[in-house]
Parts: C-alpha cells; structure tokens; sequence
C-alpha cells in the first residue's frame, strides 16, 4: 500500500516535520506513526488482516486519519 511506504519513508526522512494539522492541533510523522503502529496492532489482534474491509464512522481528527494510514499486514 502505497500510504504506508509513504509512511515509513517520511518518518526516517522528515521526522520532525508537520504530517497532519486539525483543530488547532499538529503532529509531526514521527507523532502520526507512533499512533498509526498500535491501531494496526489492535486491527490484527481481532482478526483483520490485508484486504480485509473496514469502515470507520468518525470525525474529522488525528484519531481518524490515523486509523486509515496503516491496514493490518500491509507493510
């Protein structure tokens, strides 16, 4: 999945640099990953897997965009 080499290759390069911007909040890739890693970890300890399909009904935050960066076995 393209997102999550995009992922991966911001955090070693531009760590420290804004990766998302919301609500008067920001958080830097490095930020964005460390929250991504452990929703990927609880999507697979409940049995999803690569391919798999999941629709999340959230708003507009970190939270969200976080939740769609990483999909379990993708990496």
């Amino acid at each position: 999945m393209i997102y999550i080499h995009s992922l991966g290759r911001a955090v070693r390069y531009f760590p420290e640099r804004t990766a998302f911007a919301a609500n008067g909040t920001r958080s830097t890739f490095r930020e964005l990953h460390a929250r991504v890693e452990p929703i990927a970890a609880a999507l697979t300890k409940h049995g999803f897997k690569a391919g798999d399909r999941l629709a999340i009904l959230l708003p507009t935050s970190q939270i969200t965009s976080s939740s769609f960066m990483r999909a379990p076995g993708s990496a």
